[in-house]
């Protein structure tokens, strides 16, 4: 049996995973996707969502990518003993403002000039003054779990991935951007079957790498099982919701409207730096299908496969152009 699509795709070396099985899967998977709950407040948000979390973790929420990140956890658990918290910090939700909020609370930085400070201060001279949870003694480790309140914020897999690839590899400092341009090239060559199969470009002299390269090297690290950058891995492999029963699960659309009354809960008292909650999503959703749409439907099917569980887990729903183009295959 071969599944095409019924219009022509944008080209494609080699038929890229997931399998012609797995395909059908993912499509029964995305028709069945149900959208989140939502409540009357942010306090009855919040308790849906963590509802929603635990309810599917009781289920049969597994993934063939648990293994490699299992350790990933506890480096990024981030803690303040004096008032009893702990954060599950994901990169590219807002991660660097959260640092500077708890070099905040923790005295590290005066409060009113935590949002002064560089990313530069942030990663690289008070990074070492932060305390994450993996410097816990292994035994301590869960009942500071146990007995702490513990909060994390999430982001659309799809916005959150595109987010990564255009800051990293398009970042204003050439040092940084190299190194994530070093990534692929070091991966390409070890499986060097794989860069002749795909026909994958790793010197990019000639102009930056594409978004369909990029997701070529994020789907192929993930079917040989290789580690994938944490600014590319889905959340639930970093913050590991079904080990770590968050309190509070705040959405990066809604940023301001959700710390505002986390921090009131657990009595942090900085305010969420930048711009409000009540600006429209369509300039976002619009960039999304501006990059997205241009790839072929195996890959779609791809990116659905390594990052259902986070549209699952946290409520996002796959855009509706998705959908249709999963249901617009030809099965001979």
């Amino acid at each position: 049996m071969k599944v095409t699509e019924a219009k022509p795709a944008p080209d494609v070396n080699v038929p890229l995973y997931p399998s012609e099985k797995e395909s059908q899967e993912i499509c029964q998977q995305v028709h069945a996707q149900l959208t989140w709950r939502q409540g009357n407040s942010v306090s009855d948000e919040m308790a849906a969502r963590k509802h929603k979390v635990n309810q599917e973790c009781r289920g049969n929420l597994t993934s063939k990518y648990e293994s490699i990140y299992r350790d990933e956890l506890y480096k990024r658990l981030l803690v303040n003993n004096k008032k009893r918290i702990i954060f599950g910090a994901l990169p590219k939700v807002a991660n660097t403002n959260f640092r500077r909020i708890f070099l905040g609370i923790a005295g590290i930085v005066p409060k009113e000039k935590v949002f002064n400070i560089s990313g530069y201060e942030v990663y690289n001279i008070h990074a070492s003054k932060l305390n994450f949870l993996d410097q816990a003694p292994k035994k301590d480790r869960r009942r500071l779990l146990d007995k702490y309140k513990k909060f994390t914020f999430v982001r659309d897999p799809l916005s959150r991935l595109l987010s990564g690839y255009r800051n990293k590899f398009f970042h204003p400092n050439s040092v940084n951007r190299e190194e994530f341009y070093n990534f692929v090239k070091t991966y390409y060559k070890l499986h060097h079957e794989r860069k002749t199969m795909r026909k994958m470009r790793t010197n990019f002299i000639k102009g930056p790498i594409t978004f369909k390269e990029f997701v070529t090297y994020i789907l192929d690290c993930f079917e040989t099982n290789d580690y994938v950058n944490e600014h590319f891995v889905p959340a639930y492999l970093l913050i590991q919701p079904c080990r770590v029963k968050y309190d509070y699960i705040g959405k990066f659309e809604t940023i301001h409207t959700d710390t505002q009354h986390i921090f009131t809960e657990l009595n942090i008292d900085i305010s969420f730096p930048g711009r409000q909650d009540n600006y429209s999503s369509v300039a976002t959703d619009t960039l999304v299908w501006s990059y997205y749409e241009r790839l072929p439907v195996a890959m779609l099917k791809g990116l659905l496969d390594v990052f259902m569980p986070d549209f699952i887990l946290f409520g996002y729903k796959v855009p509706d152009w998705i959908h249709d183009r999963i249901r617009n295959v030809t099965i001979h």
